[in-house]
């Protein structure tokens, strides 16, 4: 008989994402769920942040390691620095799995 398997299936959208610290200037510490990875390990996530504008415009982005992850509580953080104190930005992430990179947080979060 013949062996089937199914296609692999990118991570969900990273959801609950909150800013945990911005009390230094130019500096945000987020944090959010790991979503769910149908099977196959997440590799990293993608935070990117954006102005905060008509247009979506990447002001810098990121790549977060999976040995960041908090295990015991299935959380994650990230920490963005050399930001513009007082600027307003929208905030986004995505998980990667070797499927492929999930969508991006739904909503993104906006950072003051």
């Amino acid at each position: 008989s013949d062996v089937l398997s199914t296609l692999p299936v990118v991570p969900a959208s990273c959801d609950r994402m909150k800013v945990v610290q911005n009390s230094v200037p130019g500096v945000v510490v987020l944090e959010w769920q790991v979503p769910e990875s149908f099977g196959l390990p997440i590799t990293s996530f993608q935070v990117q942040w954006l102005a905060c504008t008509g247009a979506r415009t990447i002001l810098g982005k990121m790549e977060v390691p999976v040995q960041k992850l908090d295990q015991t509580n299935s959380r994650c953080t990230a920490t963005l620095k050399n930001l513009n104190p007082g600027q307003k930005i929208f905030v986004e992430v995505a998980a990667k799995s070797q499927a492929g990179r999930g969508d991006f947080s739904a909503g993104p979060l906006e950072v003051i």
